[in-house]
């Protein structure tokens, strides 16, 4: 504040808070004089309380440290210390111009010019502390100078983890609020020696085993989060937990989804088949999901019936049993697995399961199942067998040769491994002799997978006979 006065007043007032000002002086006739610039400051006390050691063990001490600096205009003439000590502590000793008295501290000064600094100590031992208890402590403080006391007012928090693990964790955080995505770095604080581990939990289902010095970890969920460092040592674990610490702004928006590397089986009658299904949080708020079946016919069991609660982009996995029933072959059952959102219940994935019926008799066929050709004495009469697998899985064929009399040579004696709807082509080669009317040869095929099923062709080769004609000739006489 600038305040113009007179340097020809009788008296003038500077009053503090209004900073009114006033002369006595008989001015009549008298010239406008020069005008004179005065800087009024204030009175300003800075306090700041700290802390040594950073931590306390049980049955140990540490020392509080107060201090205090005039940063504005006029010496304070009385300044005053309050500090409240935890009842689970006891004040062990004091400076000389502080009186403890059942358990508050007070403490008193005067003259501190400006400019000028001083200082007080607290110690203070843990009595009645537990592990990872957490002591909280200020001061508050008055002052004056000859004109004006300042309003009361408080120092810094010091928070102080007492611990029994020969080492106390702690650390801090920034940013603690924002909108999501919120990218968070975590540092490490801890103090002490022998840490061999560390454990944070960021309180959104996710947790990090970095002893770094920091850690960053993104927070994709609206709310808040309380967070916690737990640390090791050899004598045991201490750990640090701020409350509510982390708070991220934006919209919740409820998300899922429900995936299985295979969407389809098959299975032999009166046998299982297992699905495995993963169920993610595809959202931005951690979440519980409830698991549904609907249009199934077939027997069909879940592992489980909900999930969670995921933390953002956590899974889990589900099993999904069926009984295939005694059906023929190539039936089918249909069953629709649905997630659903605990948030929001319009939040859904489903995921569609086709579980089919097989016969290992009906999985292949043979083609021709019989044929007939003919041929001369010497001649090679050639067959060609077509083989296709029918059955839902790769599978490798047998080939043989029985009944025949007659020279009878196959291609190959086996063919495969042939996929679903896979065909391959076997040459059946017969040598036709003379003097006999016909040969029936008898090829067989089996599955390599199932040996008891088998398809046939019976081939049928004849004996082409000759007929000679002579041409009829007619004379007259």
């Amino acid at each position: 504040m600038v305040v113009r006065v007179n340097p020809d007043a009788g008296t003038t007032t500077i009053v503090n808070n209004t900073y009114s000002l006033s002369a006595d002086r008989d001015v009549t006739n008298e010239g406008v004089p020069p005008a004179v610039a005065t800087s009024v400051v204030r009175p300003s006390l800075a306090v700041y309380k700290s802390v040594s050691p950073g931590w306390i063990a049980l049955g140990g001490t540490v020392t509080y440290t107060v201090q205090y600096t005039n940063t504005g205009g006029g010496t304070f003439t009385t300044l005053s210390f309050t500090d409240i000590i935890d009842s689970r502590l006891s004040v062990q000793s004091t400076s000389g111009n502080c009186t403890p008295s059942s358990g508050v501290v007070s403490c008193t000064d005067s003259n501190l010019a400006p400019g000028q600094s001083r200082q007080f100590t607290i110690t203070v031992k843990s009595e009645s502390l537990s592990n990872s208890n957490v002591v909280t402590n200020a001061v508050t403080y008055v002052a004056a100078n000859q004109t004006e006391m300042l309003p009361a007012a408080t120092s810094n928090i010091i928070e102080v983890l007492a611990s029994n693990a020969g080492a106390a964790a702690d650390f801090s955080g920034s940013p603690t609020t924002g909108a999501l995505p919120l990218n968070v770095t975590f540092t490490n604080l801890s103090s002490g020696s022998g840490i061999i581990g560390c454990l944070w939990d960021f309180g959104d289902g996710t947790t990090s085993t970095s002893c770094s010095s920091s850690v960053a970890h993104i927070y994709n969920g609206s709310g808040t989060y309380t967070v916690k460092l737990t640390i090791t040592t050899g004598s045991g674990t201490n750990t640090r937990t701020r409350s509510n610490y982390i708070t991220t702004t934006g919209a919740q928006a409820p998300g899922v989804s429900v995936t299985s590397p295979q969407v389809a089986k098959s299975g032999l009658a009166n046998q299982q088949v297992t699905y495995l299904l993963t169920v993610q949080n595809t959202g931005n708020v951690p979440d519980t999901f409830s698991i549904g079946i609907t249009g199934n016919t077939w027997v069909t069991a879940l592992s489980a019936t909900s999930v969670g609660p995921l933390s953002v982009g956590g899974s889990a996995t589900v099993a999904v049993t069926v009984t295939i029933p005694g059906v023929s072959h190539n039936s089918q059952d249909l069953a629709t697995v649905t997630a659903t959102s605990g948030a929001d219940s319009a939040i859904k994935s489903s995921l569609v399961l086709t579980t089919t019926a097989y016969d290992p008799t009906q999985e292949f066929s043979l083609t021709p199942a019989t044929a007939t050709k003919n041929g001369i004495p010497a001649q090679v009469v050639v067959y060609t067998l077509n083989l296709t697998n029918n059955g839902l899985a790769a599978d490798s064929f047998t080939l043989a040769l029985t009944g025949n009399a007659w020279p009878t040579v196959l291609s190959t004696n086996s063919v495969g491994p042939l996929g679903f709807g896979a065909s391959a082509s076997i040459v059946v080669s017969v040598t036709v002799p003379s003097g006999q009317a016909s040969d029936v040869a008898t090829i067989t095929a089996s599955s390599v997978a199932f040996p008891t099923a088998q398809r046939t062709s019976t081939l049928t080769t004849k004996l082409q006979r000759y007929q000679i004609f002579l041409p009829l000739v007619l004379k007259k006489h």
